[in-house]
């Protein structure tokens, strides 16, 4: 199991895809015999963390893998990115836009750029995105989003300083009303081999689903409702999956394993095994 890490990504999508939270159900337990193990538990105990991380919009896969924030298009500086915990300064010229990064506020140690250019003809706008200082060092990126009259589909690609890299395609309509609905799919690289996809789908009246998998053998279905409250399905090679997770708006709920076996958790935190 990949080790949690707090996904940003979704940022560079703005307000395209985050469109609300879903409602719906898991399907029941099957009641067999096979007991879950203190492994099982703890990787469920992995996946409820991101669980909440979702909820939060901070991450697309129940998985987990992520990115830190890029930082916003929109500021002349020096202003502070504590995303990035780097200064940046903001430039336009024509339908270009430079963003300089610095790790001091004096601007006298450069930390990398990121360049947005807006194709008016096609309503394009692309962008690339290198770290050379911070934290982040080594963080490098593309992103594309072209608009339509009632939309908007896109593109973005990262590679982390770890080696690990990440991918997404989305479309999104929006409707007379502003309502978006629309999918997102990801997928997540590491540098040791590990990979999984996850598809997120943003529904008109607020909720959303999220079907992922991974090469571990691992799969879940996520919905969301708009109070928060949600419920879920995990399986995969543990004794004791397929687990189904349901919880309120506050992250407190309950696992049910296949074996019938129900733990309650708080805050997204399950009991340690």
């Amino acid at each position: 199991m990949k080790k949690l890490i707090q996904n940003a990504g979704l940022a560079m999508l703005g307000a395209a895809l985050l469109g609300g939270c879903g409602g719906g159900g898991g399907s029941s337990p099957t009641g067999n015999s096979t007991a879950p193990t203190s492994t099982t538990k703890a990787n469920t105990a992995t996946h409820l963390g991101t669980f909440g991380l979702m909820q939060a919009g901070v991450t697309l896969s129940p998985f987990g893998k992520g990115l830190p924030v890029p930082a916003r298009p929109t500021q002349v500086g020096p202003v502070y990115e504590p995303a990035i915990q780097l200064w940046m300064s903001a430039t336009a010229s024509g339908t270009t836009l430079t963003q300089s990064f610095f790790v001091d506020k004096a601007e006298t140690q450069p930390a990398g750029t990121a360049v947005y250019v807006l194709d008016t003809s096609t309503k394009t706008l692309t962008g690339t995105f290198d770290l050379t200082a911070g934290p982040e060092s080594g963080l490098t990126g593309t992103f594309s989003q072209t608009l339509a009259k009632n939309g908007t589909t896109g593109t973005y690609a990262f590679t982390l300083p770890s080696g690990d890299s990440v991918s997404c395609s989305f479309t999104v309509t929006i409707s007379a009303l502003g309502i978006p609905t629309g999918t997102g799919t990801e997928t997540v690289t590491e540098a040791n081999g590990y990979s999984e996809t996850a598809t997120v789908t943003y529904h008109s009246n607020g909720s959303t689903t999220i079907h992922a998998s991974d090469n571990h053998g691992y799969t879940s279905t996520v919905n969301l409702a708009a109070s928060g409250a949600g419920s879920g399905t995990l399986s995969g090679p543990d004794p004791g999956l397929p687990a189904v997770i349901v919880w309120d708006s506050s992250g407190n709920g309950t696992v049910t394993f296949a074996n019938l076996l129900t733990l309650s958790f708080t805050n997204w935190q399950l009991p340690n095994p």
